[in-house]
């Protein structure tokens, strides 16, 4: 095993060379996502595997802050887990739209709470391995009730303020567990220590 810390992504893309996609075949539409078969061919080997790939919307998460401090979190009934849980507010970015307005119609929509600045503060894929998507995660400061709360039917969200210092402990607890929010949370820490995530916002 040799030591290599890449530069950019040219650099990480040439360690990797790409494999072929064949033909995608389509084979269901979940509304949230359309699953596809993709034939691909090996740059070693030049041999044929299939692959399945979930094609998804992109992704936001927000974290929300109030003038004094406190953090705008939800609770909420998932149904991949049947459980209820404490997250920062999130949601899809529709077709067309920008990731920024996305995040602040989502953080209206859940909480009815607008910023005063929404910052970008990182870009991931959700799960590059079957998922197509990109989750774009923001700060949002000196948030006020000044929105109005528009919730899908199927949407039954709870709005809670916690003391900034106290995503901490929920983090420790387990009580946040959704990923992609902890790893926005985990941006955020990064941002206030004078870190800011440095990658391309824009990539895909």
């Amino acid at each position: 095993m040799e030591n290599f810390i890449p530069e950019d992504r040219k650099e990480l893309e040439a360690y990797a060379p790409p494999w072929k996609r064949l033909e995608p075949e389509f084979l269901c539409d979940a509304r949230i996502f359309t699953l596809q078969r993709v034939p691909s061919l090996s740059p070693e080997t030049g041999k044929e595997f299939d692959f399945f790939r979930l094609e998804a919307q992109d992704w936001v998460n927000v974290v929300a802050l109030t003038s004094d401090n406190n953090a705008i979190l939800v609770i909420q009934q998932r149904h991949g887990i049947d459980r209820a849980t404490l997250e920062i507010p999130a949601g899809l970015v529709d077709p067309g739209e920008e990731p920024s307005k996305a995040a602040l119609r989502e953080l209206e929509e859940e909480t009815g709470y607008v910023p005063e600045e929404l910052i970008h503060i990182g870009t991931c894929y959700p799960n590059p391995a079957f998922l197509t998507n990109t989750c774009y995660s923001y700060m949002a400061r000196n948030c006020t009730p000044s929105g109005t709360v528009q919730q899908d039917a199927s949407e039954e969200v709870r709005m809670i303020l916690v003391p900034e210092p106290e995503l901490r402990n929920l983090l420790l607890k387990g009580l946040l567990g959704n990923s992609m929010g902890i790893v926005a949370l985990y941006w955020y820490d990064l941002y206030r220590r004078g870190m800011p995530w440095q990658g391309d916002r824009n990539m895909r």
